[in-house]
Formats: structure tokens, C-alpha cells, sequence
């Protein structure tokens, strides 16, 4: 009995010990296996990153499913954090460590800068494939430093050494060189450079480029033009005072100095500033309507030829020693349309040079809005042929004096057109461009984003082309007026109601008045332009604090209307100029520049006055007067 209760014993221990022995043997294959981890600079869910990480996991899966794909994020939203890069990265490899990575993708410009600078000790030796990249990068320091003053030497992937990883990967090039070239044999006159960069990592390595291009090549006197250190504002400026003999190297513009983040719509009045000096890019960056062409990186998706090389590795058809650092060549790019404004021949081009805008097809590609530009063109002109034919009746009178008037009358045209072509291609660049965008993206918010944008824009449109034909009512001396009985407590209550979701976050849109009831002898809708011309103007240029619209009576008897704002008011030099037509305070705000003026014609032609009150930095006071005249009933509360 004894004995068979030892045996029992001996049976109870070997199952046990089988049952401890497979799941080891079982996690030291894992381990043994490793894992891919892939490093991304930015939120995975961006569309670059996205579809590269989407490609690199649909190739690998078709061939190999037994190593785990594992993704982490640097999460580098600001080149200030440039800093922090080092030891994030050595805190991501620090928690992947235990798995035994077989092999590390690193996508983007940071999360491949931050590898090559971790801390010592971490991955040693694991070969490393880098995506969506340049071949010359800079090593991130272990001591703190201040980004804005940051001029770092570079590291070329190509030809230097770098001993603590097998490296590989697709990477492409700045071609500072090349361009400074190209621009030699194109405009031998130019002896100075601008290199514009902004406040992104990106941007650095283009300036650390182009410094070295320069050291090598004497011949132009470069200056730098640099969002780390300088705000919109200030670069605007900047570029504006460039002297002629001057080119622009456009590198990349997204964040200036505190941070903010721009569209396109900035380089567009970047290249306004200054329409005459030739300007090439070193990215892509103002193709197609600011810069004449130039040398930009092939930017193209690398996720499954980056899966390719690493299922090379895991399945042992090459060594790490055996992993190649595969350079992206560029192409030469240049826009038609430039290259006739600057004089520039297609023979002094290289031969392989891909064109953009070209002439023949220009027409197709835009006839949607050359078709509503002909429209609105058409339009105009019909008006200026009805106003001008009504004139000529009296120049058979009048025959010298109207001479005089027709001519003013001419140059208030041309005036008036230049004025409305740039405002009207504002909004329609805008609404075309974000409706291709539309198309292209299937991302929820990018689509709700765009969407809002080509409504507003589309808003916008219509408000102008209102504007231009009170304009022209106004120029004809056709603007009607229809008086009616209006309680304008009422109205402006209305008024005040319906503005209040159009006011930004934190800002209270009030309307305070003595009376209970106020009835005046008007046009109610001339009075509730005026009156929404001001709260708009207010809600566009106040940020916080409160908007306030009162009414009370004058010393004289008169009725005084006010919109008063907490924002940043008008600079004391420009506040007698607010009432004239086409003068826009701030060119970043969306506008016409001619409600204002509009204001100002209906309250003269009701005997009123209209003028403002501010204070810089604080806010404005806009208010209009009605005669007395005018005033049917009045009733205090």
C-alpha cells in the first residue's frame, strides 16, 4: 500500500513538471521569436503615418505571422520638446526590451534622430530600418539646450559611421546644393539667398543643410529667415524687405515662434509680398503659385518596401551586416506659368525636369472657376454699362465737366476691380482647394473641418458680392430707401439674439436700453445692416470679454445707437480711416473692407452721424445717430 502511494507521488510530480516545462519552452520561443517594433514620430492616426504603418503590416502579414508587430508613439507634437526626445525613446526601448525586438522601424524625422541619440545600453546591435525620412539628420544632445538658438552638425546616414546598429532604410535629400546651382545658371544676377524655415524639426534640418551648402559655396550671401526665433508677422515683414538681387529659398512653413500652426493660406500672402523676386523650393512648398520650381524630395509611401526589408531579415535572407541605406532620388520640378513670368527657357533645365501649369491644360483644370470669375466679371460690366449710359445723357450739357467725371470714374473702376479680383480669389481659392481636399480624405473631423471651412468661405462669397452690389447701388444713386414704423427695442433685441452663437468662446453678447419702447420712422433692413455690420466687425475681433449694443438719447435729441467690444481695438493713427472703402485693419481677418463704408453712406442719407471710440489694446466704441426727426414714440421703462 505504501509502495503504491509512492508511485502515485512520482506520477502527481512528472505531470506537474510537464506542465511547467511546455509553457517555458513555450515563452522562451517567444522570446527567442522577438517582436517588430515600429517608432512613429506622430499620432499613428495621421494619414501619412496611417498608411505607411497600414501597408507595412498588410505586406508582413501576407509572408510572416508568427512575430508580433508592436507600435509606439514619440509623440512629438513641437520642436520645443526637442529636449525630451532622447529619453522618451529610451523610455519606449526600455519597455520593449524584455521582448526581444528582431528588428526596429523608425518613421518620421524625430523618432529617427532621438534613436540614433538614446541613451547608451538600450538595443545595442539590433538592426534598425528607418521610413519617411532625410539622409542627413542631427544627434539630439544629452544635455539641456535651447531649440531657437540650436545649429547642430549633421550626420549623413549615406557616409558616415555609426557602430551601435545595423542600419537601413529609404531616405531622401534636401538639394540646397543643386538648387544654389540651378539658381547660379538661371539668375546670374542674384548674389543673396533667403532661406525660409519655420519652428519644426523639419525646418532645422533644412537650415543645418543649407548652412552646409553655403560653406561650400561662397558666391551668395546667405540670410536666414527663421521661424524659431521670429513670428508671422515678423518673417512677412522680413520678406517684404528683401532687396532686389535676392532669391527665395523656400524650405518648409507650418509653425512659426509661439507655437501656432498655419495652412497654406499664409504662403500665399508671403508670395504677395514680394511678387518679384524668384523664389525655388526645397520642399514642395509654394509649388504652383509662389515658386518657380526646383529640386524637392520624392515624397512617396514606404511601408511595404520597408516590410520587405524586414521580412528579409526575420527569414534569414540577409544578414544584418547585408542592410542597405536606399537613396530616394529626386526629380526636378518647375511651373510653366513662372518660368514665362521670370523668362526662364526649359533648355537651361535638366532633362528630366516634370512640369506643372503648363499652358495648354491650364484652362481645363480651373474652368469651374474661370467660369464663375467670367460671371461675376459679366455681371460688373453690365453694371458699369447701365451706370456710364445713364451718364451719357448728360455729357451733351455738361460735356467737359462729365469728362472730368468719366475719367475719375475709370480710375475708381480699375481700382475698385484690382480690389475686388484679389478679394473674390481668396474665398474661391479656398472653396476649391478644400474641396479637393474633401474628396481625398475620409477622416470624420478633416471632413466636418473642411466642410465648416467651405461653408464659411462660401458665406464670405456671398456677403462680397452683396457688398459689391450696394456698392454699385450706392455709385448709381439707385440705393433705396423704404420707411416704415420700426420698434427698434424689438428689432435690436432680435439682432442681439441671433448673434449670439456666431461669438467666440468666453465672449457674452449683451443689449441694454433705458426704453421700453422706441419707434422710429426707417428702413428696417438699412438700420439692421448697420447695426449687424457692427456687431460682425466686433465678433471677429474680440476674443473675450463681452460685446455690448445699447441705445439712448442725445443731448440734442437725437437717437444714439452703440457697439461696444472688449477687443483689440484700432491703433489711434487708423481711425479716421475705418469708414473708407477697401481699408481692412488686419489682412488675416476675413472681409471685404467695405461694410464699414456701406454704414457710413446709409446713416449720411438719413442726416446721421456715424464715427468710433478706441482705445489700442482695449477696445472700440462704434456708434450711428438717428435725427430726432425720425421718432414716432418713445417710453421709458
Amino acid at each position: 500500500m505504501q509502495k503504491k502511494d509512492q508511485i502515485k507521488q512520482l506520477f502527481f510530480i512528472f505531470i506537474i513538471a510537464i506542465g511547467v516545462i511546455i509553457p517555458s519552452r513555450s515563452l522562451c520561443d517567444t522570446k527567442k521569436d522577438g517582436i517588430i517594433l515600429i517608432v512613429n514620430s506622430y499620432n499613428p492616426e495621421s494619414i501619412v503615418m496611417s498608411k505607411t504603418i497600414n501597408d507595412f503590416e498588410k505586406v508582413y502579414h501576407l509572408k510572416n505571422n508568427k512575430r508580433n508587430i508592436e507600435i509606439a508613439n514619440l509623440n512629438s507634437k513641437s520642436l520645443r520638446e526637442a529636449p525630451l526626445w532622447r529619453e522618451k525613446m529610451g523610455h519606449i526601448l526600455r519597455k520593449y526590451e524584455d521582448s526581444n525586438p528582431a528588428v526596429i522601424i523608425l518613421l518620421g524625422q524625430e523618432a529617427w534622430s532621438a534613436f540614433l541619440s538614446r541613451p547608451k545600453g538600450l538595443m545595442e546591435g539590433v538592426p534598425a530600418l528607418a521610413g519617411l525620412v532625410s539622409r542627413r539628420t542631427v544627434f539630439i544632445p544629452d544635455t539641456t539646450f535651447i531649440t531657437s538658438e540650436w545649429s547642430p552638425e549633421m550626420f549623413d546616414v549615406m557616409t558616415d559611421r555609426y557602430d551601435r546598429n545595423p542600419l537601413g532604410g529609404y531616405f531622401y535629400d534636401y538639394e540646397v546644393g543643386k538648387s544654389l546651382s540651378l539658381i547660379h545658371t538661371l539668375m546670374p544676377q542674384v548674389n543673396k539667398v533667403a532661406v525660409l524655415t519655420d519652428n519644426t524639426f523639419g525646418g532645422l534640418l533644412m537650415q543645418c543643410r543649407a548652412k552646409q551648402a553655403f560653406r561650400k559655396d561662397l558666391q551668395y550671401k546667405p540670410i536666414y529667415i527663421d521661424g524659431r526665433k521670429e513670428d508671422v508677422y515678423k518673417i512677412l515683414f522680413r520678406i517684404r524687405s528683401l532687396s532686389e538681387n535676392t532669391a527665395i529659398l523656400v524650405g518648409t512653413w507650418r509653425v512659426d515662434v509661439n507655437d501656432n500652426y498655419f495652412l497654406n493660406n499664409v504662403t500665399h500672402t508671403m508670395a504677395e509680398d514680394n511678387p518679384t523676386l524668384p523664389a525655388f523650393t526645397l520642399s514642395s512648398v509654394g509649388l504652383g503659385y509662389w515658386t518657380i520650381g526646383g529640386i524637392p524630395p520624392r515624397y512617396q509611401l514606404q511601408g511595404a518596401d520597408l516590410a520587405h526589408s524586414a521580412l528579409a531579415l526575420v527569414l534569414g535572407k540577409i544578414t544584418s551586416s547585408e542592410l542597405k541605406c536606399h537613396n530616394i532620388l529626386p526629380l526636378p520640378v518647375f511651373d510653366e506659368k513662372k518660368m514665362k513670368q521670370f523668362n526662364i527657357s526649359k533648355k537651361d533645365l535638366p532633362s528630366d525636369t516634370i512640369y506643372i501649369n503648363k499652358s495648354e491644360y491650364w484652362w481645363m483644370t480651373h474652368k469651374e472657376s474661370l467660369m464663375l470669375f467670367a460671371i461675376i466679371l459679366l455681371s460688373l460690366i453690365v453694371i458699369a454699362v447701365l451706370f456710364y449710359s445713364a451718364k451719357m445723357k448728360k455729357l451733351q450739357r455738361f460735356l467737359a465737366e462729365e469728362r472730368n467725371k468719366a475719367e475719375r470714374s475709370d480710375r475708381l473702376k480699375s481700382t475698385f476691380l484690382a480690389n475686388m479680383s484679389h478679394e473674390i480669389r481668396t474665398p474661391l481659392n479656398a472653396i476649391v482647394g478644400f474641396s479637393e481636399l474633401l474628396t481625398e480624405t475620409s477622416n470624420p473631423e478633416e471632413i466636418k473641418e473642411y466642410k465648416n471651412i467651405i461653408e464659411n468661405n462660401s458665406d464670405l462669397l456671398l456677403q462680397l458680392i452683396g457688398d459689391i452690389l450696394d456698392l454699385s447701388k450706392i455709385d448709381a444713386g439707385t440705393y433705396d430707401f423704404i420707411e416704415k414704423k420700426v420698434n427698434v427695442v424689438v428689432l435690436l433685441d432680435e439682432i442681439v439674439r441671433a448673434a449670439v452663437p456666431r461669438a467666440k468662446p468666453g465672449v457674452a453678447i449683451l443689449f441694454e436700453s433705458n426704453f421700453s419702447l422706441c419707434e422710429l420712422w426707417l428702413d428696417k433692413n438699412r438700420f439692421s445692416q448697420v447695426v449687424n455690420n457692427f456687431i460682425n466687425n466686433a465678433i471677429k475681433f474680440t476674443n473675450k470679454g463681452r460685446i455690448v449694443v445699447s441705445v439712448d438719447e442725445g443731448l440734442d435729441g437725437d437717437l444714439c445707437f452703440y457697439v461696444a467690444d472688449t477687443g483689440k481695438g484700432i491703433p489711434k493713427d487708423k481711425v479716421d480711416k475705418v469708414f473708407d472703402r477697401f481699408v481692412k485693419l488686419d489682412a488675416f481677418v476675413q472681409g471685404s473692407g467695405l461694410g464699414l463704408s456701406i454704414c457710413k453712406v446709409i446713416i449720411k442719407k438719413i442726416g446721421g452721424k456715424i464715427g468710433v471710440n478706441s482705445v489700442y489694446g482695449e477696445g472700440s466704441t462704434f456708434w450711428f445717430s438717428i435725427p430726432k426727426s425720425y421718432i414716432s414714440r418713445i417710453k421709458n421703462k
